[in-house]
């Protein structure tokens, strides 16, 4: 790969940068370099901060293209030995099989427990309602300003359920917490264990009750388009990468992947670099406005993935880009992306911040990196949220899955310390 044009210029920002250089070179330009200097100012005073930025477009050769292609032939195959240590589809338990009286459905036991299941019943109902435009009396907004206030509420019934006293001397609650399940749900969850029949092993009765969607990728993902959400560190970008390989490679599918994270030039690079080795396209967004004309010219592809730039969910007004993007993308399913190394009142406060969207379904990873992605369960039963995909490593196309409640729990450290008890 050579460069055939290039420039340099001064950016106050990485969105700037971006810009400019798609003004002067194009959609296909690239950041090649980035330079933080400082210009003007009188007498060496009030200099500003700037950035020396360097773009240029670059012409594949021959040996580059044939480089290319054979990394995705080994990917390919990198895929299929996965696909061949993958269990099969029929040793799965889909939640429409699964056996009455799920934990969600038999967590009533008090007022607040009862209200905790309508409203995340109540929230699944308008996230569907949400997607079956023209259907209801209702507008999108108003709908969505509902799952933002049921949303809300729920946050407030979770907080004070969080404040209950729990057995300290029961075996299961404290094999629970120590895997970061908060004490009233570990508290429940022990309790509907000991009623269960036929007393199975804890670890198996307990893989059995985390809903999880679908046995496949396209079940998983729930339409041709999807949207990614969730604070910076969370792992979207690679996230994203391993399903457009998994559809791509695997499952011969045409794959558009768009990313919206205009903030960050290694973002935008990384998902550039993902696209070039599947051999699909990739374009950037830079506001709701360009979703039309880049939807339009890729009408034929099958699976779009759109990445959203990783807000902090302390940021309100950067968050409310979400629903922005959201009304202009009209996705069937919009998933948060959650680390399992994060604290669960973390995960309480990125949920309460970041729902300005009907949330789908919830992608756990870097599951590689804690034996406490319990924290993870909580939000999976107190929300009503289905698992979707589970990462566990950088590796791209590899290291992803289609969630299920068995795989999952490969990844907390129960085994040993229930065998222990």
């Amino acid at each position: 790969m050579r460069v055939v044009q290039q420039i340099t210029f001064d950016a106050k920002d990485d969105a700037e940068a971006m810009r400019v250089a798609r003004d002067r070179l194009g959609d296909d330009a690239v950041v090649i370099s980035v330079v933080p200097v400082k210009r003007g100012g009188f007498l060496g005073l009030f200099r500003k901060r700037m950035l020396s930025v360097t773009a240029g477009l670059f012409e594949e050769d021959r040996q580059e293209r044939e480089r290319e292609k054979r990394e995705r032939i080994l990917a390919f195959q990198k895929l299929l030995e996965i696909r061949q240590a993958v269990r099969p589809a029929e040793e799965r338990v889909p939640p429409a099989e699964r056996a009455p009286g799920s934990v969600v459905d038999q967590l009533v036991a008090t007022e607040d427990e009862a209200v905790t299941v309508e409203l995340s019943n109540q929230a699944m109902e308008l996230s569907r309602a949400v997607r079956t435009k023209g259907q209801g009396k209702e507008s999108d907004s108003d709908l969505l300003d509902r799952v933002e206030a049921i949303q809300n509420s729920l946050h407030k019934v979770l907080a004070r359920l969080e404040e209950r006293e729990i057995p300290s001397d029961d075996p299961l609650v404290s094999l629970l917490v120590a895997s970061g399940v908060e004490g009233h749900l570990a508290g429940r969850l022990a309790e509907r264990y000991r009623k269960a029949e036929g007393k199975p092993p804890f670890r198996d009765w307990l893989a059995r009750q985390i809903p999880c969607r679908g046995t496949s990728f396209a079940e998983a993902l729930q339409g041709p388009r999807s949207l990614f959400i969730g604070p910076t560190g969370m792992g979207k970008t690679t996230t994203i990468a391993k399903l457009g390989a998994a559809f791509a490679l695997w499952e011969n599918r045409k794959v558009l992947l768009l990313t919206a994270d205009t903030y960050r030039i290694a973002a935008v690079e990384q998902l550039r670099t993902y696209a070039k080795i599947l051999g699909v396209p990739m374009e950037v967004v830079y506001g709701p406005d360009d979703l039309p004309r880049i939807l339009g010219r890729y009408a034929d592809v099958d699976v779009v993935l759109l990445d959203t730039a990783g807000r902090s969910q302390n940021d309100d007004e950067k968050v409310a880009e979400y629903r922005r993007l959201y009304e202009a993308f009209e996705p069937q399913s919009t998933h948060l992306v959650l680390a399992g190394n994060v604290k669960y009142h973390d995960m309480l406060d990125i949920i309460d911040r970041m729902n300005v969207v009907p949330i789908d379904g919830l992608i756990a990873t870097k599951l590689d990196e804690t034996k406490s992605a319990g924290s993870l369960l909580n939000v999976v039963f107190n929300f009503n949220l289905p698992l979707t995909f589970l990462t566990a490593g950088q590796n791209v196309p590899n290291d992803i899955s289609i969630a299920s409640g068995e795989d999952f729990l490969s990844h907390l450290d129960l085994q040993e310390r229930d065998r222990r008890g």
